[in-house]
């Protein structure tokens, strides 16, 4: 009867030692309920263009303030899931969305890294689950949180304190604080 009890204890133990890989694989490969931003193949010289194809079917948010905004936020008119957030203003219109991403490279490139400039801000998807397109990123910093709230994601305000910060490699993006981060 003792030997049973114990087998009995062990396979337990197994069948959690089993489980604990496959809960983390699921949330590394995205199934944690989180959006990601990821690269998109739109250079700095064809942003406009971008815009001018696209901006009927965008809805376009800036976080920071209208002088120095830290990153503009897009999603995808009559289309679910949206965005949220605290501390984003909407633009108003295409020209203002313009303006807006010309002073962003002109703040972020020229005034931060010299004449030329190897640093400023890039147009990056915003992926939901299954890696569906639910709108664009634009800002210099790369790797900002999209978290899945609700029906939508929530997506935090970026500052130019933090794109500062964050270009001399000061700053952790929020989704790591209490893991080492702010």
């Amino acid at each position: 009867m003792k030997q049973h009890l114990s087998g009995f204890r062990n396979s337990g133990m197994l069948a959690v030692h089993a489980l604990v890989p496959a809960v983390a694989a699921l949330l590394i490969m995205g199934c944690g309920g989180y959006g990601k931003i990821r690269n998109s193949d739109v250079t700095k010289d064809q942003v406009s263009r971008f815009v001018d194809n696209n901006y009927p079917n965008l809805n376009a948010y800036y976080s920071g303030t209208m002088e120095k905004p830290g990153a503009i936020l897009m999603d995808l008119k009559n289309t679910s899931p949206r965005f949220s957030g605290k501390k984003w203003y909407p633009i108003k219109g295409r020209q203002e969305l313009l303006q807006m991403m010309d002073l962003m490279v002109d703040v972020y490139y020229k005034k931060m890294r010299g004449n030329a400039g190897t640093f400023g801000p890039l147009l990056q998807l915003v992926l939901g689950r299954n890696n569906k397109l639910i709108g664009y990123f634009y800002s210099p910093i790369d790797n900002w949180p999209v978290r899945l709230k609700g029906s939508g994601y929530s997506v935090d305000a970026v500052t130019y304190s933090q794109v500062r910060e964050w270009s001399m490699g000061d700053i952790r993006s929020p989704s790591r604080k209490g893991g080492g981060g702010r």
